[in-house]
């Protein structure tokens, strides 16, 4: 069998704001939104069934997907959503040239050349913390008028943790992602777009997961980052 994979990273996200849950709380308008976006109908049959919640969050308005061991978790298809929105955002900056400028046709390469695993991406939570609500107003502009509603999302808290590998068909397209990750500390995932911090690794000889530090690597100090006592991490 081809192995088309050139290359894989393996990353660990951690939030330094809390995240905010995305996903529809009415399994109603979940079926519609997995209809209208999954194109495999097996795949979106499957994702519908597997539909769960927490009995606590039935009245927000957003929230995370539960497996059956009571975890939130979030599908991997949002952080091809997040890597397109990086990309077509730092496309619009103009002045300074960028590694996304150069990514042709950059969402069918998303799309069909960058595959994100597991499926199912687990919320680690920070030790002795749990999920919790945060509910604000929101205003918008309709025909009728202004409309002021209050919102309800299920939020996981600050220091929050995810890990998956991003197994890229076409290895040219890694610069690129690096750049598209280190564009969540400005724009991340979740509902409001929560800022994130991320750690690459490799995998040494004896199978473990090695994470690079400033002192062996050549490594990237973000001025925003370093007020807040982190460090974002590249290795060579």
């Amino acid at each position: 069998m081809t192995d088309f994979i050139a290359k894989t990273l393996k990353v660990k996200l951690e939030f330094y704001e809390p995240l905010l849950g995305s996903q529809p709380m009415n399994k109603d308008l979940f079926t519609d939104f997995i209809a209208s976006k999954n194109e495999d109908a097996t795949q979106a049959k499957e994702e519908v069934e597997n539909y769960r919640i927490s009995d606590e969050v039935e009245k927000k308005t957003n929230g995370f997907l539960i497996n059956e061991d009571g975890e939130p978790y979030i599908l991997n298809y949002v952080i091809k959503g997040f890597f397109k929105a990086a990309c077509m955002n730092i496309r619009r900056i103009t002045g300074k040239k960028y590694k996304s400028h150069s990514v042709s046709m950059y969402q069918k390469k998303i799309k069909h050349l960058i595959n994100i695993y597991p499926r199912e991406i687990m919320i680690k939570l920070p030790e002795n913390e749990d999920l919790d609500t945060y509910q604000r107003p929101c205003r918008a502009n309709t025909p009728q008028g202004e409309r002021i509603s209050l919102k309800s999302s299920e939020m996981a808290p600050e220091g929050t943790t995810m890990e998956f590998e991003i197994a890229m068909m076409d290895e040219s397209l890694e610069p690129a992602i690096r750049e598209w990750l280190d564009y969540g500390q400005y724009c991340g995932l979740g509902e409001n777009a929560r800022k994130f911090i991320r750690s690459l690794y490799v995998a040494g000889n004896n199978g473990q997961l090695i994470k690079y530090s400033a002192s062996n690597v050549k490594a990237v100090k973000c001025s925003a980052m370093a007020r807040l006592g982190y460090v974002v991490v590249l290795f060579c």
